[in-house]
């Protein structure tokens, strides 16, 4: 018998979760706190909802991704330009936005595809 969709979408809510978690002890023991923070609470949300939220709480990773790079501080500007990245480039910002993404929730190409991108 094999499984039913729902079943599969169950499946990857665990491995996904599993890898969030992961991510998270990482962020931790790196002693990114606030980052750490706003991964836990996508977790959370995503845990209390199941596969459903878990889309949603992805869909909101995004955004705050997005909220991070469109503003960029003078730290932030800075720290970039000490490796040749430019934040007020919108091309270097999109690609940093996807690239959080992905590091936060394991489907920043995916999720990113299936919404249209960014700006």
């Amino acid at each position: 018998a094999s499984a039913s969709p729902k079943d599969d979408e169950q499946d990857r809510f665990n491995t996904q979760l599993a890898e969030l978690r992961s991510l998270l002890r990482d962020l931790q023991d790196r002693g990114q706190d606030d980052d750490a923070a706003e991964l836990e609470a996508v977790i959370r949300r995503a845990e209390a909802q199941g596969p459903a939220g878990f889309r949603k709480s992805t869909a909101e990773a995004q955004l705050a991704a997005e909220a991070r790079f469109e503003e960029p501080t003078e730290e932030m500007r800075r720290e970039a330009a000490k490796f040749g990245i430019d934040l007020d480039d919108p091309d270097v910002r999109e690609e940093l936005k996807r690239l959080q993404l992905e590091a936060e929730t394991g489907v920043g190409g995916r999720l990113a595809a299936s919404s249209g991108g960014g700006a």
